[in-house]
């Protein structure tokens, strides 16, 4: 009788037993199909549940048992691992992501932003408050190449704060102006009744000279309103006559009286601030009127400052 000798299922010759053998090695070939399955399959202590479907589902992999085991404790779905399809950020770049609490919205801020670093970090530092920085708005120069450019010595300085008139010395080579609106008149509420009590718009100031083609407006600050959402007096920015500063001028008038449930009070806008050169000027007379500040809504509150204009002369 054929009998072969193997350790493990592979061994096994599928042939033998031959029709012709006898039975007196039948025992062998028992003896031999249990110990080869003994060896096959050393760790099966109990029922194998798998199907032949799942157990193939191992096909082809190569994974090693450390590189399976990866997956121990992983919790997230599908979908949640699939976020990662097509990802080619190396781990350092990820890591960037570390730390951050910013939200969406607060990122998509950059959305668009074609500045440099370095033109970005040009804000490093800056302690200017908003209402600071607006004072440039509307200047259409450099600032400090307008001082520059002022030319000789001082001939002459005049401030007005009140309404009149101003020749222009005989030897003067650039004239500058400084014309300033008044500042809006605080608001509030009274105490006692809670009254609305809203302040008055500052006065405008102007200086003509057609002559030497001077026509300045300096706006005057918005009044400051009483209520329960009182709006803050603003500036206005419709000034003209040269390069204006909306909001530069004479500040506006404090708000106050009664605050709490029922509302409170704003300040008044400031002036706007308009500048003007003139190169050679000719002998005239320059006129002007001079914006007072805004009334105070109440006794609490107060009043703007008033407008006022300079005049520098350059020889």
């Amino acid at each position: 009788m054929a009998l072969e000798t193997g350790t493990h299922i592979s061994d096994l010759n599928a042939a033998n037993p031959v029709s012709t053998d006898g039975l007196a090695q039948a025992d062998d070939h028992l003896r031999l199909i249990k110990s080869t399955i003994k060896a096959s399959f050393p760790n099966i202590t109990g029922a194998m549940n798998a199907t032949q479907a799942e157990l193939n589902v191992l096909d082809g992999i190569t994974a090693t048992t450390a590189e399976l085991n990866i997956l121990d404790g992983v919790t997230s779905t599908a979908a949640e691992i699939n976020i990662l399809d097509g990802v080619t950020s190396t781990t350092a770049e990820l890591n960037i992501l570390d730390g951050v609490t910013a939200t969406a919205a607060e990122i998509n801020i950059l959305d668009g932003v074609t500045a440099t670093a370095t033109e970005i970090n040009v804000l490093d530092g800056i302690t200017a408050t908003t209402a600071e920085l607006n004072h440039m708005d509307g200047v259409t120069s450099n600032v400090q190449t307008q001082i520059d450019n002022v030319g000789g010595g001082l001939l002459d300085y005049a401030m007005y704060t009140s309404s009149g008139s101003i020749a222009v010395p005989s030897d003067c080579s650039k004239l500058v102006i400084k014309a300033s609106g008044g500042g809006g008149g605080g608001g509030g509420r009274a105490i006692g009744n809670y009254a609305v009590q809203n302040g008055s718009n500052g006065g405008d100031t102007t200086v003509t000279q057609s002559t030497l083609g001077i026509a300045i407006t300096a706006k005057g600050g918005l009044a400051g309103q009483g209520g329960t959402d009182p709006v803050a007096g603003k500036f206005q920015t419709d000034s003209t006559g040269g390069s204006v500063l909306s909001g530069g001028g004479s500040i506006g008038g404090n708000e106050g009286g009664h605050m709490g449930s029922v509302g409170g009070g704003s300040n008044g806008g400031p002036g706007s601030l308009v500048i003007k050169e003139v190169d050679n000027p000719s002998v005239q007379t320059i006129s002007f009127t001079v914006g007072g500040g805004g009334s105070a809504g109440g006794t609490a509150q107060s009043a703007g400052v008033g407008g006022f204009v300079e005049f520098w002369f350059f020889g």
